[in-house]
């Protein structure tokens, strides 16, 4: 009676035919039939009312002492041709697919930290002129900004002359003396900041300047300005800051969903909203190792070129950021983050980015070897789990394996005297010939132990790296096709004549192809696949009261 409510439901949802609907209720007893095939081999025995129920042996149902029914490995949902027609269930095949990414995000423009300088003054004195005078002038770097009359100054001057004098009027006995004299003088006037120029000034005209200059030490924009005309400024005060404008920094925000695709280096499009004809180009240069607490965004910085001057810091603008998952796919580098497949190493480290263990991209390079060793008497070597035969303690699994990192190196060399070796094309310096170009591949060998407690089940190896093709383009399910239950990923694959089997998959980051959101496949789907993209949530409604799909869901008393 539940089927046949169940399918008045649907159907009356749909829209069907009330002679479709007679004709399907008729026939509600087995609408949705489970595959049996006694050849098979039984996984578990379940309740038709309670499939949460799941026992290892026949029996009868805990809750309402009912005969359980066998689930066969491979079993699935079948359909007459005629419910097929009747129920809108579409299929599409697993295919490898150019997925890209357009992300776009908003920020505000900032200052390059890099190119900010702070004029300030090493000596105490009066302003006594003052040429540039206020906020937002532009100067260049060596311009003179102001002239400073400073007592202290003078004094250090005076010195510097007098040990001058000496050494022109002292006999060579002293000469050594006068030269130190001179030299710590010299060095004193450096320190408070005069030029190898002013100095050299002062000794050529034996003159003391009353008031010495101070210079702007980049070239930029005037944004802060902390002095005036005749007043007296104290050792260390800035005075002005100055920014180069020529580029500039975007902080953007992305959110979390938005991290796998981003990576140092990619480019970017910016659009102000002061410049809205204008197209801006940038990179990322820095993604900080960190959230904001209250947005949860990842701040990310970007660098673009302000040569003309039309983007000015605080403005706001959005940007655009367009990546193509098989653009990061790495041949070469053995290991490489499963959630950000750019980030490659010769070494099984981890992620830049995420932290992950970096896994490899070329199986064939790792050899594993399992034992068992006793934690206590690590010489104790089994090729199976037990006691230790000296202490019995039970013995801890420890996987030991071997990675074969091959690296590339290029060097010139000379057909005729090959003990010449460069780091560059040139001629050999014995005959004379062109150096020809020599790669060479080297493997090393890096041996990783892991040791862990372990109950003696087997550990079945999983698929942390996508799958791409010689084009580059990745093996993608349909996003439609994906139930996401919270814990797991679930799609429904059509078998033929097994009928709908439901696999669990692990997925990437959601993408694009054609205009259609995808996910790109690390594990459970191959090329060919045909997976339910319309009508999989009516098979899933089945199967959770078949029983087919309690391993995932669980139950009121199935497994947490």
């Amino acid at each position: 009676m539940k089927k046949v409510i169940f399918v008045l439901t649907f159907l009356s949802l749909f829209g069907c035919q009330s002679k479709d609907v007679a004709e399907l209720a008729e026939s509600s007893d087995h609408v949705l039939e489970t595959t049996k095939n006694s050849d098979k081999e039984i996984l578990f025995w379940t309740c038709v009312m309670h499939p949460s129920v799941k026992q290892a042996e026949t029996g009868s149902c805990p809750v309402c002492k009912m005969d359980l029914i066998p689930i066969f490995e491979g079993s699935g949902l079948t359909l007459t041709k005629r419910q097929k027609d009747l129920i809108p269930i579409r299929t599409e095949a697993i295919e490898f697919r150019e997925l890209k990414k357009n992300i776009r995000a908003v920020g505000v423009l900032d200052y390059d930290e890099t190119q900010i300088a702070f004029v300030s003054t090493r000596v105490s004195g009066w302003v006594e002129d003052l040429h540039v005078d206020f906020t937002g002038i532009n100067v260049r770097e060596n311009d003179e900004l102001i002239r400073i009359y400073s007592p202290e100054l003078l004094a250090a001057q005076e010195e510097f002359l007098t040990a001058i004098k000496l050494r022109d009027e002292s006999n060579s006995s002293l000469q050594a003396m006068v030269l130190q004299t001179i030299q710590a003088a010299r060095s004193k006037l450096e320190l408070y900041g005069l030029t190898l120029l002013q100095i050299t000034e002062i000794e050529q005209k034996n003159e003391i300047q009353t008031t010495v200059p101070l210079y702007a030490p980049i070239g930029g924009t005037v944004i802060h300005m902390n002095v005036q005309k005749g007043q007296f400024v104290n050792r260390g005060m800035n005075l002005y800051r100055i920014a180069n404008l020529n580029r500039l920094w975007f902080m953007a925000d992305f959110y979390e969903l938005d991290l796998p695709w981003i990576g140092l280096g990619q480019p970017v499009e910016i659009t102000a909203i002061a410049v809205p004809n204008d197209v801006f180009h940038g990179k990322i240069s820095y993604i900080y190792p960190y959230l904001e607490g209250e947005t949860r965004t990842q701040k990310v910085q970007i660098e673009v070129e302000n040569k003309d001057g039309k983007l000015r810091p605080g403005m706001t603008a959005t940007i655009r950021l367009k990546t193509e998952l098989g653009l990061h796919r790495h041949l070469r580098e053995p290991f490489a983050c499963p959630m950000h497949p750019w980030v490659t190493s010769t070494r099984p480290d981890e992620c830049r980015i995420c932290g992950m263990p970096l896994e490899s991209t070329q199986p064939g390079l790792s050899i594993s070897k399992t034992t068992w060793t006793c934690v206590m008497h690590p010489e104790i070597q089994e090729k199976q789990s037990g006691e230790c035969p000296k202490c019995g303690m039970g013995l801890t699994e420890q996987t030991t394996e071997t990675f074969e990192a091959v690296t590339e190196s290029t060097t010139w060399t000379c057909p005729m005297h090959l003990e010449i070796q460069e780091d560059q094309p040139g001629e050999c310096p014995k005959c004379g010939m062109d150096l020809i170009e020599q790669t060479e591949h080297n493997r090393q060998k890096t041996t990783l132990t892991v040791s862990s407690l372990s109950n003696g089940t087997e550990k079945k190896a999983k698929n942390l790296y996508f799958t791409f093709n010689n084009l580059g383009e990745v093996l993608a399910v349909p996003k439609s096709a994906v139930i996401d239950t919270g814990l797991r990923k679930v799609v429904y694959v059509d078998r033929g004549e097994v009928g709908f089997q439901q696999i669990e998959v692990e997925l990437g980051p959601e993408s694009v192809a054609d205009d259609q959101r995808f996910y790109p496949i690390l594990s459970g789907l191959h090329a060919g696949d045909l997976v339910v993209t319309n009508g999989n949530f009516l098979l899933d409604s089945q199967t959770q009261l078949t029983g087919s799909a309690t391993q995932t869901y669980g139950g009121a008393i199935g497994e947490k």
